[in-house]
Formats: structure tokens, sequence, C-alpha cells
């Protein structure tokens, strides 16, 4: 088991109207299995634009489509009866390498905008 700490960059930005963090929790043991690590959240763009989670660590920079229903976000967020709302699929769900230190965005319109980074401890 790791720990790692989360530092938040932005909570939103010109794009991004709001996002969480589910997984992993700030401080709280990650779950690392055959050496990966899940991350679990969401994101809410501004005028319905899509969204990928983009994930940098090692090096190397990764994008992923966002391909979870999130009926609670949608709720809460917007007030609004989850089904149908077209940002239903604004959930992500990735297992990566657990690396040292990693780094979250959002892409959009080929522009990627750092949100948080997440630190292992020592």
């Amino acid at each position: 088991m790791f720990i790692y700490s989360v530092k938040h960059i932005s909570s939103s930005s010109a794009n991004i109207k709001a996002w969480a963090l589910d997984i992993p929790v700030h401080g709280a043991e990650a779950t690392i299995v055959h050496g990966r690590l899940n991350i679990c959240g969401w994101a809410i763009s501004h005028q319905n634009m899509p969204l990928h989670l983009v994930v940098k660590y090692n090096n190397q920079t990764y994008s992923y489509p966002f391909s979870v229903a999130r009926l609670d976000v949608i709720r809460a967020v917007f007030q609004e009866p989850a089904e149908p709302h077209s940002h239903l699929r604004c959930g992500f769900s990735v297992q990566i390498i657990a690396a040292a230190e990693i780094k979250l965005g959002f892409e959009h319109d080929g522009l990627i905008e750092w949100m948080a980074t997440l630190t292992r401890a020592q």
C-alpha cells in the first residue's frame, strides 16, 4: 500500500465547470494491484465540450476518454434528472502504473489544462 498526497492546481477553469477526484483519496492508503493505481473521478465542461482525462507520469502522457455514467454527479451539479442528460458520461476510471508523481488534467480541443498532482509518500 502507498499513500498519495493530492495537490489540486485548480478546481475549475474557463473550460471546466467542476471536477472531482474520487480515488485516490488525499492522505489515505491507495490500493495498488499488480503495480497499478486506480484513478477515478469526474469532470464537467462548460458548453458541453467533449473532454479526455490526461495523465502524465514517467515522462509519458496518456489520454483517456470519459466513459463512466455518473448519475450522482448530474443530480448534484445540475439538480436535474440524470437520464437522459448530455453530460451523463462525465466519469473516468483508469488504471495506471503507480508512479511516484502523477499529473492529472483534462484535454479539450487539443488543449490540456493540468488540474492536480498526485505524489506518493516515501
